[in-house]
């Protein structure tokens, strides 16, 4: 569960840098 929360933590963080 922990790791989920990372990625979306990580998704979060890439989203507004945009490189997703």
């Amino acid at each position: 569960m922990k790791a989920r929360v990372e990625w979306l933590d990580f998704s979060s963080h890439a989203d507004q840098r945009g490189l997703l």
